[in-house]
């Protein structure tokens, strides 16, 4: 039987520390793209159209933002429960089918996070699909 706290600590390494982890690159990102949209809006008081492109552009950092939270959520739902489980589970005696339903939700959250990120970025959908149907149409010659 596995110590409490190791159990505890394998919920730190998997769930806690990733995210403390993904959390400080969020940041790190959103605060590049702030320092971006700073400069953006200097160079939009000089065309002096600041009313349209200040909006827009905050806009951008918020639509960032709630994008960024998202990925977390998933993340943290994914790998939260399982984890809590495998700590419950030395108190409570509990059913497989629950454990192996939990085993579900890891991969089914990088799925989504896949899915996410290759609908989210439009040049790497725009790639994926030209390399996509360049692969098509060269094996369909021959």
């Amino acid at each position: 039987m596995i110590p409490f706290w190791l159990r505890l600590y394998k919920l730190f390494i998997v769930v806690i520390l990733p995210s403390i982890l993904n959390g400080f690159f969020n940041l790190l990102i959103l605060l590049k793209v702030k320092l971006s949209t700073q400069r953006l809006s200097v160079g939009a008081m000089r065309i002096s159209t600041i009313h349209s492109n200040t909006k827009c552009i905050c806009a951008r950092d918020v639509c960032l933002l709630k994008h960024m939270l998202f990925i977390h959520i998933v993340f943290v739902i994914g790998w939260g429960p399982i984890s809590l489980f495998s700590i419950i589970g030395i108190y409570v005696k509990t059913h497989f089918v629950v454990g192996l339903i939990l085993r579900l939700l890891p991969p089914l959250s990088l799925l989504i996070n896949i899915i996410d990120l290759f609908l989210y970025n439009h040049e790497l959908r725009q790639y994926i699909t030209e390399q996509f149907l360049k692969y098509l149409f060269s094996n369909s010659n021959k």
